[in-house]
């Protein structure tokens, strides 16, 4: 499936079948993501990074969070933040060379442990 927003419509594209549906969704992308999970069941992964709380969420949920270094992932040269809490270990890697977001949440590789 693939999930396609406008800042006025959220559309649906199922692979499978080749089907399609659209609907009205919320202005502002928090308020969609949170709408269609409500609404339909719908998980979004990684779409944490586009609340404006991750950083005070992160550092309340998190006892230590480092650069812990280095990785490449799939051919990607990326940089490493290590999450840890007692019940939860989390890797972000993040483009080492790139630095940014460039492509939504393609440049942004995820492990959890």
């Amino acid at each position: 499936k693939g999930y396609y927003y406008n800042g006025g419509h959220l559309s649906l594209f199922n692979f499978h079948d080749l089907s399609y549906d659209t609907i009205k969704a919320p202005s502002n992308i928090i308020a969609a993501i949170d709408s269609v999970n409500k609404t339909f069941g719908v998980d979004f992964p990684a779409s944490d990074f586009f609340y404006p709380t991750l950083t005070t969420d992160m550092l309340n949920d998190f006892d230590t969070i480092a650069v812990t270094g280095s990785t490449t992932i799939d051919g990607v040269k990326c940089k490493e933040i290590n999450a840890i809490s007692p019940s939860k270990n989390v890797f972000i890697s993040i483009d080492k060379y790139k630095g940014h977001i460039k492509k939504g949440l393609q440049e942004i590789l995820i492990r959890l442990n």
